[in-house]
């Protein structure tokens, strides 16, 4: 009788391998990890803890931050290509590590567009540039007349080589014809400390951190990057009013190592929209637009500012191997 009450268990355990998403429907089983490939006191860093509150109390398991920086964010980023696709370890992802590096570094260790299963996207952002008070510039123009008068002079920080600031002073310096000195951070945090200190000139950071510091008389906020001006800062003017073309607008998201079971992609998906949707999160994300989509969605705009960004970093010509 025993016997064939364990054939019996046996059988069952054995056909449940078989049913697509058996195992996947008990998920979340246990904590799990958020990968984020920036130093911690940054602007990833403290969105993806006002998220991950959220997704813990929805998914009643919790969600651990895990700051991995490095190699302006792909080291944290490649740590999750080769995760196991469980769900249990995910990556905070955004526009350098997965449109801009990957044609910075002729041998980054994961593939943007295969390596990853994308859930969705939670906000797009665009850059504050702000400079130290001291510096004799109360305008963009201002700034470019200093850059273009003493070349070599005029310093911008960067969240590290490849960053989206980074690249975005590259940009700026380009369309304008200044020459100015990068120098390279781990993280905006300790770059916009450097700001308020006078040992650089300018950064361009995130709106909330740009503000706060502004409005406390610590930086001078002088522009945006957006193509238009934004909703909350309405009286900051574009870097494209001064320098006519000049854009940028980057994104922020949610994504899983490629294989991971589609079940759990479409649920995390859903939670965060029903996050994103949360007043007080718009509270938090002050200069940033909450913005979600669908894994398709966010599959094809990655692929979309892949190829975009492949033409600016040769129009730039950066390489950083």
């Amino acid at each position: 009788m025993m016997c064939r009450y364990y054939r019996q268990l046996l059988t069952a355990l054995m056909a449940m391998a078989f049913i697509p998403g058996a195992f996947a429907q008990a998920w979340p089983a246990k904590p799990i990890k958020l990968v984020v490939p920036y130093a911690a006191g940054g602007p990833t860093d403290v969105m993806s803890r006002a998220v991950g509150g959220h997704l813990t109390e929805l998914l009643g398991q919790q969600i651990l931050v895990d700051n991995r920086a490095g190699a302006a964010g792909g080291i944290g980023t490649a740590y999750v290509a080769k995760s196991a696709p469980d769900g249990y370890t995910l990556l905070f992802g955004a526009t350098p590590t997965l449109a801009i590096n990957p044609h910075l570094y002729s041998n980054i260790p994961y593939d943007a567009l295969k390596d990853f299963a994308p859930i969705s996207t939670i906000a797009d952002y665009i850059f504050v540039l702000v400079a130290n008070p001291a510096l004799q510039a109360k305008s963009m123009a201002d700034l470019l007349v200093l850059a273009k008068a003493k070349p070599g002079t005029i310093s911008y920080g960067s969240s590290g080589y490849g960053s989206a600031n980074h690249m975005e002073s590259e940009i700026l310096a380009l369309m304008t014809g200044t020459r100015m000195v990068h120098v390279p951070y781990k993280g905006d945090a300790p770059a916009l400390a450097d700001v308020i200190g006078g040992q650089i000139s300018f950064l361009m950071t995130s709106p909330p951190s740009a503000l706060q510091n502004h409005r406390a008389g610590r930086v001078r906020a002088l522009a945006t990057t957006g193509r238009m001006r934004h909703a909350d800062m309405p009286d900051l003017p574009t870097i494209a009013e001064t320098v006519p073309g000049f854009e940028f607008q980057g994104w922020w998201g949610y994504l899983a190592p490629a294989g991971a079971p589609p079940e759990i992609i479409n649920r995390l998906a859903a939670e965060l929209r029903k996050i994103m949707a949360l007043p007080v999160m718009k509270a938090q994300l002050v200069g940033l637009d909450p913005v979600t989509s669908t894994p398709d969605e966010l599959a094809q705009r990655m692929r979309r500012e892949f190829a975009h960004w492949a033409d600016i970093v040769k129009k730039t010509g950066v390489h950083l191997d």
